[in-house]
């Protein structure tokens, strides 16, 4: 990270002759002691909220947090923002190649984080399946508008968690339904939201989980496989007719053929008349 933001301030500068950072001092390189700093007071924002980033440095007794001016100067601060940078844009993939990514320049902040979660916990019996949407509203190409959600505009999450603790194991930023997703000895036939459920659930499959899941990706009639483990999921069906439920034999294991597997259904209601299935 401190590479890249000292490589993006270089280019940054060369081609921008006029702006502030090309001034005396206005830029020097940053350490990996001082990108801490950066996000420690990143971190802190979250907690002390306020109208706007310039305020954390105030002197006014309204808003003085003494804190941040103490850690870091404003324009520096301004500066390292500006700079933010993670991947090396001289090698980035142009539109059209097949190792094209539309979330190249943070993925390797993608990666790292997703290595971690699943390094710092084994997550219990029971997990699920369900997607999430983080705010916003800014130029992006596969942002989503999902009405259901508080935020309703922004970038869609599929998100596998633990029951307990509500624990996020895994993720996947969706990217649209041109994206390219291959996760390992995942059926040809699953569409883009499938691949994404099998990419999530791959790790865990063949080791006793309980997977829980919406009407969203547990939709029936379903056309396309889930994975083939013992214990398959669980979830709100939509309303269907008895007709319309998959016949027992379409889950296959290798090698032995057809696996008999009942589709057990039952319905309640409350405000309204819902339904749920056990394959």
């Amino acid at each position: 990270m401190v590479e890249q933001i000292n490589l993006y301030a270089q280019q940054f500068i060369a081609q921008h002759p006029g702006s502030f950072l090309a001034r005396p001092g206005g830029w020097t390189p940053v350490s990996a002691a001082e990108m801490r700093t950066f996000w420690g007071l990143v971190l802190h924002m979250g907690l002390v909220k306020k109208p706007s980033a310039r305020l954390y440095w105030s002197g006014d007794v309204l808003y003085q947090t003494p804190l941040y001016s103490t850690a870091m100067t404003s324009p520096r601060f301004e500066a390292i923002r500006k700079c933010l940078h993670y991947a090396g844009n001289a090698v980035c993939p142009h539109r059209g190649d097949p190792a094209y990514d539309r979330l190249y320049n943070i993925r390797p902040v993608i990666n790292h984080f997703g290595a971690k979660f699943v390094e710092a916990y084994v997550p219990g019996r029971e997990v699920g399946v369900d997607e999430s949407l983080i705010a916003f509203k800014g130029r992006l190409i596969f942002r989503q508008y999902v009405p259901s959600k508080r935020a309703r505009y922004g970038m869609k999450l599929y998100k596998l968690c633990e029951s307990t603790l509500g624990y996020t194991y895994k993720f996947r930023v969706y990217e649209g339904r041109d994206s390219r997703i291959e996760p390992p000895e995942c059926p040809p036939t699953l569409g883009v939201s499938g691949k994404l459920m099998w990419d999530l659930m791959y790790p865990l499959l063949d080791k006793g989980y309980h997977l829980y899941v919406d009407n969203f990706i547990l939709a029936l009639p379903c056309s396309s496989p889930l994975p083939p483990d013992p214990r398959p999921p669980v979830g709100p069906c939509r309303k269907v007719s008895a007709a319309s439920l998959p016949s027992p034999s379409r889950y296959l294991s290798p090698g032995l053929g057809p696996v008999p597997l009942p589709v057990k259904t039952c319905c309640w209601s409350d405000i309204r008349t819902r339904g749920m299935s056990l394959y």
